[in-house]
């Protein structure tokens, strides 16, 4: 949803996005939902996925929908700031942001948790070095380049470039 909910964000704040762009989002968002689908017809009924269906949202589906919008104001924003900081230090400031986001949630679950041992990953060497070569190796040098890459596309088109991530 959020290749839709980035050109929407665009619009709203007054940037016009091209039709090719709306055209592009649509059919991503189209190839998305195919990829998507589990392709059982049980799981939606034996007719089909029915409109009350699309209407009933759980828990699940307003944080992936928060997720997306998320996403796509992240987007949105890099594409605006991105061209006025160093790409290196603009993504440290990130990294650094979300390590502490990420401690504080996971330190909220820990007391909230019915895990006997949640952190025992930490204990394992292997497992901390896998996450933390994810974290600093791909994790980052993907994070750099496409904020450099933001510097020459909108964030809608940036968000159906990286929509093809599946493909």
């Amino acid at each position: 949803i959020s290749v839709i909910l980035t050109p929407v964000i665009s619009r709203i704040s007054g940037e016009r996005v091209p039709s090719n762009v709306w055209y592009a989002c649509a059919l991503a968002l189209l190839g998305l939902t195919v990829l998507a689908g589990s392709g059982d017809p049980a799981a939606v009924g034996a007719t089909g996925p029915t409109f009350s269906s699309f209407l009933a949202l759980n828990g699940g589906d307003i944080l992936v929908l928060g997720g997306a919008l998320s996403w796509s104001t992240y987007l949105w924003r890099l594409s605006k700031i991105g061209q006025k900081f160093d790409d290196v230090n603009l993504q440290f400031v990130k990294t650094t942001l979300l390590a502490v986001l990420y401690t504080l949630w996971a330190t909220f679950s820990f007391f909230h948790s019915s895990e006997q041992a949640p952190f025992s990953w930490l204990l394992n060497l292997t497992a901390f070095g896998i996450v933390l070569y994810s974290a600093l190796g791909p994790g980052t040098i993907a994070d750099v380049l496409q904020q450099k890459g933001q510097s020459f596309v909108s964030a809608s088109e940036a968000n159906v470039i990286l929509s093809m991530e599946p493909v």
